[in-house]
């Protein structure tokens, strides 16, 4: 949506244009929730707000405060929708990495049991030669 605000595009528009460009489930919600308020006259951040709290998404609430904003005080919407953009994106890649520690965390145990197995392979049969010459 900061792509097409920059672009010259209205806030209706850019809206628009952001839940036309990814497909599934939630963009779905998105556009019917856009179709609907255009329907119905009512202020499309208004409709995202009312989405986000209805399904349980609050950044959907929060994208629909900031673009308030913009709609009605006329802030400066670029930047906003910037900021928030690399916020969820860094929220995302923090939620990413902490389930690739976890899984490295994980995958510890059954390394250390591995290799103690193959040094067990590996040191019997020497054990047991070392032993039968020693007798």
């Amino acid at each position: 949506m900061a792509i097409a605000v920059s672009g010259a595009a209205g806030i209706d528009q850019a809206l628009n244009q952001a839940a036309r460009a990814g497909s599934g489930p939630r963009f779905a919600q998105i556009q019917r929730a856009l179709h609907t308020a255009h329907l119905t006259r009512q202020n499309p951040w208004e409709a995202l707000s009312d989405l986000g709290r209805r399904i349980g998404v609050s950044e959907y609430e929060q994208l629909a405060a900031t673009i308030g904003l913009a709609g009605t005080e006329g802030a400066r919407v670029r930047a906003s929708l910037t900021a928030r953009a690399q916020t969820l994106r860094a929220g995302r890649l923090a939620a990413v990495a902490a389930t690739a520690r976890a899984a490295t965390e994980r995958m510890g145990m059954p390394v250390v049991g591995m290799a103690i197995t193959f040094l067990l392979l590996l040191g019997y049969p020497a054990l047991m030669t070392i032993q039968q010459g020693l007798q």
